[in-house]
């Protein structure tokens, strides 16, 4: 089973959530203070908020964290929520999308972490921890994107980020869609690398799925004649 971290701001995370757990074949448990869309068919554990304060103080920890506000019960609920899940679902890994502070939880308590990279410039002390700690990273863009994607990011954590690859023709032919998909023109996007160890006695194949675009839409299903896009990519075989 895995557990998947969601931001509560905006909903990109979430259309990223949602789609890498409708590709996989086992459990996805959804952790965030986001309310679950409708029929929503998987596990949820809605985290309380730790941003409702009046006065945060020390929020960042003298730089080493972006959000871990001194004497904030909500704080103080919310970690206590994570870590009573992880240590009672033990989950074989944990997708962070996207927290540092979540990160460091996971990994205190044993459980590998996948950490989700964002484009912008990341390379502060707290990124650059949830990035040391996490044992896999992936980015949802080309390879050919990333130096403008994230600018000033040590080469270190570059080489680790694994990115998304074009595919096209053969080598997509046999790697498994969703239902109702078609490839459309331009081939499928697909990951460079899988975070799961490939088995030996078969090959692990990439899956394809759906990101939504736009921030700012619900997770369910858009209205009739939006002109919301959808893209195809894979997802490591978790």
């Amino acid at each position: 089973m895995i557990g998947y971290y969601v931001h509560h701001q905006g909903r990109g995370h979430l259309h990223r959530a949602l789609a890498v757990q409708q590709a996989l074949d086992e459990p996805v448990t959804v952790l965030s203070s986001l309310a679950p869309p409708t029929g929503h068919p998987g596990d949820w554990v809605h985290l309380d908020r730790d941003d409702l304060g009046i006065e945060p103080r020390e929020p960042t920890a003298g730089g080493r964290l972006h959000w871990v506000p001194v004497g904030d019960d909500g704080l103080a609920a919310r970690m206590q929520q994570l870590s009573a899940w992880l240590a009672t679902a033990r989950p074989r890994l944990l997708v962070s999308d996207v927290s540092v502070e979540v990160a460091l939880l996971a990994r205190l308590h044993g459980v590998p972490v996948v950490g989700v990279v964002l484009p912008g410039r990341r390379d502060d002390a707290a990124h650059l921890l949830g990035f040391d700690v996490a044992d896999r990273l992936v980015a949802m863009w080309p390879p050919t994107a990333t130096p403008a994607m994230l600018p000033g990011l040590p080469a270190r954590v570059v080489r680790r980020v694994e990115r998304w690859v074009r595919c096209r023709g053969s080598r997509c032919a046999s790697r498994p869609v969703p239902a109702g998909v078609g490839r459309g023109r331009r081939g499928w996007w697909c990951s460079a690398a899988p975070v799961a160890r490939r088995s030996p006695r078969r090959r692990s194949r990439p899956r394809c799925v759906p990101r939504p675009g736009g921030s700012g839409r619900s997770a369910d299903r858009p209205a009739r004649g939006s002109r919301t896009r959808t893209r195809w990519y894979a997802t490591p075989t978790w």
